[in-house]
C-alpha cells in the first residue's frame, strides 16, 4: 500500500490533498522549465549578432531581447505545463494509484478538479507573459521606439568612448551619428518612402524621430531627405506609411484571457483523460504518448494563432476565441488516434495465433 494511502485511507471522501498535486506540480515546472531553456536558447542566438556586434550598443539589443523571451516564455508555459500534468497523470495511473483511488470512489473529473488552484497559478504566469508579448505584437511601434531611444541614449556616453561615433539601430537599418558628448546626434537611414524612381538611392537624416504604435506613422524633426534628384529640409515632418512590421489584431488583454483559458483547459482535459483511461487495457502505456496527448491541444492553438496573424487582412476576435475551442478539440482528437494506434499491437499479435 503507498505511504499516501496508509496514512488516510479515506482521503477519497475526506476531500484531502492527494497524490496528484505534488506530481503534477513537479511534472510542470520541470516541463516548462526544460521547454523554457530551449525556448530562451533559441531566443539568444537570435539576439547574439546583435550582442557581438560593436556598432550595437548593448542596450540597443535589449527591448528587443525583451520582446523574444516573453514569446519563448509564453510558448513555454502553454506547452509545458499541460505536457507536464499529462505526465504525472500517466505516472499516477502506471504506479496503479488512480485505480486505488476510482476505488475509494474517486471520480477523475473529482481528481482533475483538485489541480484547479494550481491551474490558476500557471494560468496567470502564461496571461502575464502573454500580455507582455501581445502588447509587442499588437504594437510593434513600441519596440521600434524603444530601439530608437536606446541608441539615442548611447550617445549620451556610457560606452567608455571619446570623440564622433556611430551606433546601429537593427531592424530599423539606421544609425546614429554622435558628436562629442551626445548633444547634437543625428539619425541618418534611407528614406522609407518612395521618391519617385529613386527611391533606392534617398537618404534622411533627423534630430529626433517618433514611431507610432501600429508603426505606420512617423514623425521626423528637423530633418533632411536627400536624393539625387534634390534635396528638402523640413522642421517637423509626419509620414504615414505601409506596415514594414506586421501588427497583430489581437488586443493583448484577449490574448492573456484566451492563451490563459486555452492553457487551463488542455490541461485539465488532458489529465482528465489519461486518469479516466487507467482501467482501459487498450489505453497506450507509453510515457510518449502522454507528452503528444499533452502537446497536441497547445500546439494545435499556436498553429491557430499563428495563421491569424499573418493573414492579409485583420482578423475578427471571433475567431481568435476558437482558440481554446481549437485546442480542446486537437486533445480530443490526438486522443482517439492514440487509442486507436495502441490496438494495433494487440490486434495483429491475436491474428498471429
Amino acid at each position: 500500500m503507498k505511504p499516501w494511502l496508509g496514512r488516510n485511507a479515506r482521503w477519497g471522501a475526506s476531500g484531502g490533498s492527494g497524490p496528484l498535486e505534488p506530481l503534477a506540480a513537479r511534472g510542470a515546472l520541470a516541463s516548462v522549465g526544460l521547454l523554457g531553456l530551449v525556448a530562451l536558447s533559441a531566443a539568444c542566438v537570435r539576439v547574439l549578432p546583435w550582442l557581438l556586434d560593436s556598432r550595437v550598443p548593448w542596450r540597443v539589443a535589449l527591448p528587443f531581447a525583451r520582446a523574444v523571451a516573453s514569446v519563448a516564455v509564453e510558448a513555454s508555459v502553454l506547452v509545458g505545463w499541460p505536457v507536464g500534468w499529462a505526465l504525472a497523470a500517466f505516472t499516477l495511473s502506471e504506479r496503479g494509484e488512480a485505480r486505488v483511488l476510482a476505488t475509494l470512489g474517486e471520480r477523475p473529473a473529482r481528481t482533475a478538479a483538485r489541480l484547479l488552484p494550481m491551474a490558476l497559478v500557471f494560468g496567470a504566469v502564461l496571461a502575464t507573459a502573454s500580455l507582455a508579448g501581445g502588447r509587442d505584437a499588437s504594437e510593434p511601434g513600441r519596440v521600434v521606439s524603444a530601439l530608437l531611444r536606446a541608441g539615442r541614449a548611447s550617445c549620451g556616453g556610457g560606452q567608455g568612448a571619446t570623440g564622433a561615433r556611430s551606433f546601429d539601430v537593427p531592424l530599423v537599418g539606421a544609425t546614429w551619428l554622435c558628436d562629442e558628448g551626445g548633444a547634437r546626434a543625428r539619425l541618418v537611414g534611407r528614406a522609407p518612402f518612395a521618391l519617385e524612381s529613386s527611391a533606392s538611392e534617398a537618404l534622411y537624416t533627423a534630430r529626433a524621430i517618433d514611431v507610432g504604435p501600429d508603426a505606420r506613422r512617423i514623425e521626423l524633426d528637423d530633418a533632411w531627405i536627400a536624393s539625387p534628384a534634390g534635396s528638402v529640409h523640413v522642421d517637423h515632418a509626419v509620414f504615414r506609411l505601409p506596415p514594414f512590421v506586421r501588427a497583430s489584431s489581437l488586443p493583448a488583454e484577449w490574448r492573456a484571457l484566451f492563451l490563459g483559458s486555452t492553457g487551463a483547459l488542455c490541461a485539465l482535459f488532458a489529465t482528465w483523460l489519461l486518469l479516466a483511461a487507467s482501467d482501459d487495457e487498450r489505453a497506450s502505456s507509453w510515457r510518449l504518448h502522454a507528452m503528444v496527448l499533452g502537446a497536441a491541444g497547445p500546439v494545435a492553438a499556436l498553429a491557430l494563432l499563428h495563421v491569424l496573424e499573418v493573414a492579409p487582412a485583420p482578423m475578427p476576435l471571433r475567431l481568435y476565441a476558437l482558440l481554446p475551442v481549437t485546442a480542446v478539440a486537437a486533445t480530443w482528437l490526438v486522443s482517439l488516434l492514440l487509442r486507436r494506434s495502441s490496438r494495433l499491437p494487440r490486434v495483429r499479435a491475436a491474428a498471429t495465433k
